[in-house]
């Protein structure tokens, strides 16, 4: 290889660590929570989708590289360092990159003393979010919100009234996009939220490698993430190893860490479940309980299953009932028993399946449909 080919390399390498460290941030700035609901005025929208379109034109080498430096090395500041000079410095240094950043914005808005500074700060932010917003409303894959790091989605998601529980990697065809668990805080409805920033990572590879495609860079980008040690490449790996059956890993992986997010837990406690190893599982369920309690369906449903596998007297099939029907509480009649059913679906363990889709049916979750199978009848612990 020439030195030009080594030093594209090197750059790409250096791009790998920088970008999967931006994946990982999470801020919360209670702040924000006031301009849930305000409108801005059209010089503000006007102003911030200009700022918005012209950070989507700008260079992938001069401009991107730069930004995401500094956002990545703000992921490790401490809430009593904030606000030093130092730090004020790297905010105002983020608005000249991008004067659309909402990183940028919002800390500016807490640590800036100056009131007419903090105005337009508020007021760029709730412009940029709702241009955002009204892009795509991140409901789905298709409409998942565009952002530049991921620190935007918790972001925009505390100024709509969402709480955050936990975030993964979602599969889209050659790309992949962020999935965040929800709580709407007016309704306490569980909602799953969509955002993208996959556009970020095209945008840099491909000023330095232009013949690389969605397939390759998601690649590059994943299995940066798979050597990362943060919350969203254990949650990735985690998941992947428990869909292939391979509890042993799952449990090595995750047994001796500590400050697990709610997905992980979940995948530890079911890879306890599904190789035997259920005393094990005890340790867990305070925390379990505890994210049951802030309303994560998934935890609901993992709790039904562990109760169906072990409660063969059935002392506690009412509770089983209830969590069922707080998860269709929080999302749609049925959803809870559905859930249940793919859970047995994925073990193969299809009878049970099949009875919980029927469950599911009865409710009128018509999805269902789609999934059950011939078999159908057995009870739920045979």
């Amino acid at each position: 290889m020439n030195d030009t080919g080594c030093i594209k390399w090197l750059f790409i390498a250096f791009m790998l660590i920088l970008l999967s460290g931006c994946a990982s941030v999470s801020k919360n700035n209670t702040d924000l929570e006031i301009s849930a609901k305000a409108l801005w005025g059209k010089d503000s929208l006007s102003l911030a989708k200009r700022n918005i379109e012209l950070f989507r034109q700008v260079d992938g080498v001069t401009v991107l590289l730069p930004y995401l430096t500094i956002v990545n090395k703000l992921n490790d500041i401490q809430e009593s360092e904030a606000c030093t000079e130092e730090n004020v410095n790297a905010y105002q240094q983020l608005i000249k990159l991008n004067p659309s950043s909402l990183l940028g914005l919002s800390m500016l808005l807490s640590c800036d003393d100056n009131e007419r500074n903090k105005l337009y700060y508020l007021e760029q932010f709730g412009a940029v979010a709702q241009i955002l917003l009204e892009e795509n409303n991140g409901s789905s894959i298709e409409n998942a919100v565009h952002v530049r790091e991921i620190s935007e989605a918790d972001l925009i998601l505390a100024t709509a009234g969402y709480t955050v529980l936990d975030y993964e990697i979602y599969p889209n065809g050659e790309r992949f996009v962020y999935r965040f668990h929800t709580i709407d805080n007016d309704s306490n409805e569980f909602e799953y939220h969509f955002f993208d920033n996959f556009h970020i990572f095209s945008n840099m590879f491909k000023a330095v490698m232009p013949e690389a495609d969605d397939k390759l860079i998601s690649q590059l980008i994943l299995g940066q993430f798979k050597d990362n040690n943060s919350n969203i490449s254990i949650n990735l790996l985690s998941s992947q190893k428990l869909r292939q059956a391979e509890y042993g890993k799952v449990i090595s992986m995750l047994d001796k860490k500590t400050n697990l997010s709610a997905i992980a837990k979940t995948n530890l406690a079911r890879a306890y479940l599904y190789s035997g190893n259920t005393a094990n599982i005890e340790p867990l369920i305070d925390t379990l309980v505890e994210q049951k309690d802030l309303g994560d369906i998934n935890v609901m449903a993992f709790l039904a299953e562990l109760i169906l596998e072990l409660d063969h007297d059935k002392k506690n099939q009412t509770y089983v009932d209830e969590l069922l029907l707080d998860i269709d509480s929080r999302t749609r009649k049925g959803n809870g028993a559905f859930i249940l059913a793919q859970q047995f679906k994925q073990r193969e363990k299809h009878k049970l399946s099949n009875y919980w889709l029927e469950k599911s049916l009865e409710k009128g979750f018509s999805k269902a449909n789609t999934l059950l199978g011939n078999q159908s009848g057995v009870k739920p612990n045979e």
